[in-house]
C-alpha cells in the first residue's frame, strides 16, 4: 500500500519554505475579487489565493494547494470552517508542526 507525503500545514512564515509544494493553509477569507482571495492567515499575514471555484461560503477556510510565491497560493481544494475559529492556537499548531515537533505530524 502507499502512503502520500502529508502537506505541511503553513501560516504566512512558513510558506516560503514550501515554494513548489502543496500546503494546507488556514486562513480568514476578507475578500474576493473575481478568481482571487485576499485572506488573513493564523500569523497576521496577507495571501492571495488564486481560486479553483470563485464562490467562499464561510469566512474561515482551509485552502490546499501549491505555493507560487511566498504570499501567493494556487487553490487545488477547500474545506469551509465555518464562521467562528480560533487562528491563534491554530498558528500554534502551524509553529508547533514546523519546527521542534514537526515529527509528530510527519
Amino acid at each position: 500500500m502507499e502512503h502520500a507525503v502529508p502537506s505541511p500545514r503553513v501560516n504566512f512564515q512558513s510558506m516560503e519554505r514550501y515554494m513548489g509544494r502543496n500546503v494546507l493553509l488556514v486562513c480568514k477569507v476578507e475578500s474576493v475579487e473575481g478568481n482571487r482571495a485576499n485572506v488573513v492567515t493564523s500569523d497576521g499575514g496577507r495571501v492571495i489565493v488564486s481560486l479553483k471555484q470563485t464562490a467562499v461560503d464561510t469566512q474561515f477556510v482551509e485552502f490546499e494547494g501549491t505555493v507560487e510565491a511566498p504570499d501567493q497560493l494556487r487553490e487545488t481544494d477547500r474545506a469551509y470552517f465555518g464562521g467562528n475559529f480560533d487562528l491563534s492556537a491554530y498558528n500554534d499548531l502551524c509553529r508547533l508542526s514546523n519546527t521542534d515537533y514537526a515529527s509528530l505530524f510527519a
